[in-house]
């Protein structure tokens, strides 16, 4: 019996290996694409800094139709405001369902945050329209990327579940050819008849 049983692991094991690296690969694809996906709603947090006359972003690309919470900060000796809106614009807030995009009122010492989604990829600028200020230099441009690949490719958990959904394709490609390889080696030739 123990000898039957070793025969039989012996003749199998790499049809078994293979099928449970496959599973294993596809499992933690999924798991891993759906963690990128899950972190997609959870909101990227940008610090924002305003200060006489200038506005600091702690990072300037972001990614379409994700939830960005904007926590500002005023280092100033005066109250300053935070107007989304797009490059270029003066003081044209975006509407974020119903509402300007603009948080009022940062007091010096004081922090103030609010979540957006922007939906379209473009330039946009954060800037403070207290009378003088944004003539004064405080605006800070950023960019927003298309969501996807390019806009999941910066997130950690992306890759880890791109590069298993690549070995995955690797090993099934492999797969079919060894057993396209097995079937025509093992079918007759042609015989010749006299």
């Amino acid at each position: 019996m123990k000898n039957n049983l070793s025969l039989f692991i012996k003749k199998n094991l790499k049809k078994y290996v293979s099928l449970i690296v496959i599973v294993g690969i596809t499992l933690a694809s999924f798991i891993f694409i759906g963690t990128a996906a899950a972190e997609q709603d959870t909101p990227i947090v940008v610090h924002v800094n305003v200060k006489e006359y200038s506005v600091e972003l702690s990072q300037t690309t972001l990614p379409a139709n994700t939830p960005i919470t904007f926590v500002v900060t005023s280092e100033g000796t005066v109250a300053h405001e935070t107007v989304l809106e797009k490059a270029g614009d003066e003081d044209n807030p975006l509407n974020m369902n119903g509402e300007s995009a603009e948080i009022e009122d940062v007091n010096p010492g004081e922090s103030k945050s609010a979540t957006w989604v922007i939906n379209q990829p473009g330039e946009y600028q954060l800037a403070c329209h207290v009378p003088g200020h944004y003539q004064g230099g405080m605006v800070a441009l950023f960019s927003v990327n298309p969501t996807g690949l390019a806009g999941m490719a910066g997130r950690p958990t992306f890759w880890f579940g791109f590069i298993g959904l690549l070995i995955l394709l690797v090993i099934a490609a492999d797969l079919v050819i060894r057993r396209v390889n097995r079937s025509a080696a093992q079918k007759p030739g042609p015989t010749a008849t006299a």
